[in-house]
């Protein structure tokens, strides 16, 4: 890796390197509520596709955190690679793909998960109180429930952080006016 290739490149190779790591798929998720409060919380990259500069996760639509992408689709991520010890800050715009949308999107992704996470959508509402594991856990789970959705993340600007290097390494990566990838090199 040289200090001057792409952030897509960057990001591939920290994914690439931690691969063994299941924690290394782990990021944190910053949004906004209808009354301006932040909350963050730790999600899991389903996917990472470099060529359109987009991660993707699965969520529940009954979640606060789904209504908060429905209120606000500016998000943060920050997701730290221990092995590496790389960071990446993203400023992201979200888009929700539900059951109304892709079905065919949607059942491939259902396809991926394992089973106590497939459960997990035939629940109660997520942080809602859980009196018993009843019956919901004997779902058939052929099919992805209408409250299982894909959220998509399309970064606009990364803000990345080698600590491995000496002297440390910073640099900030944004789209230009034309769409067009742009690099600076900046004090850590």
């Amino acid at each position: 890796m040289t200090k001057h290739d792409s952030w897509q490149d960057k990001l591939n190779h920290s994914i690439d390197k931690t691969k063994n790591d299941p924690s290394s798929r782990f990021f944190q998720l910053a949004t906004v509520d209808k009354f301006g409060c932040p909350h963050n919380r730790t999600v899991v990259m389903r996917h990472f596709h470099s060529e359109k500069g987009l991660i993707e996760i699965v969520s529940d639509r009954r979640s606060e955190k789904f209504e908060q992408l429905k209120f606000n689709s500016s998000v943060a991520i920050c997701w730290y690679f221990s092995e590496t010890r790389e960071q990446y800050r993203m400023q992201c715009r979200t888009t929700l793909t539900c059951a109304t949308a892709d079905k065919s999107k949607l059942a491939r992704e259902w396809s991926l998960l394992s089973h106590d996470l497939q459960v997990q959508f035939f629940g109660p509402p997520p942080g809602s109180p859980l009196s018993s594991y009843g019956e919901w856990r004997n779902q058939d789970r052929a099919n992805p429930p209408a409250n299982f959705a894909i959220v998509n993340f399309f970064i606009e600007t990364v803000d990345y952080l080698n600590v491995a290097e000496s002297p440390h390494l910073r640099m900030k990566f944004f789209s230009d006016p034309q769409a067009r990838w742009q690099t600076e090199q900046i004090t850590p």
